[in-house]
């Protein structure tokens, strides 16, 4: 499956309640999944096995509830505007872990 991965964090080091929002450290997160691409500067694309729950486990420490973030499933329809690599990146997720 194919998810992209957007974000909104609070500035690096500022505490919530239970977590410290720190961009370098969610990225290094994103980077685990089995395939990523980083399509802008807090947007994400990862193609994995696990369901978004099991995402959402993944990602949560990194995140306070003052940031913003989503995830969603893609489907293999998209279109838009960007280098050729992630183009290739999409069709080759798509095909190797599906929609």
């Amino acid at each position: 499956m194919v998810f992209l991965v957007t974000y909104t964090l609070q500035a690096k080091g500022m505490r919530s309640r239970h977590h410290q929002t720190d961009v370098a450290s969610l990225e290094r997160e994103l980077q685990k999944f089995p395939a990523w691409c980083h399509l802008s500067e807090r947007t994400w694309l990862i193609a994995t096995y696990d369901d978004i729950s099991a995402i959402n486990e993944k990602l949560a420490p990194f995140v306070s509830e003052d940031d913003s973030w989503v995830v969603v499933r893609l489907t293999n329809e998209y279109t838009g505007w960007q280098p050729q690599g992630i183009w290739d990146w999409l069709k080759d997720s798509f095909e190797r872990i599906g929609p």
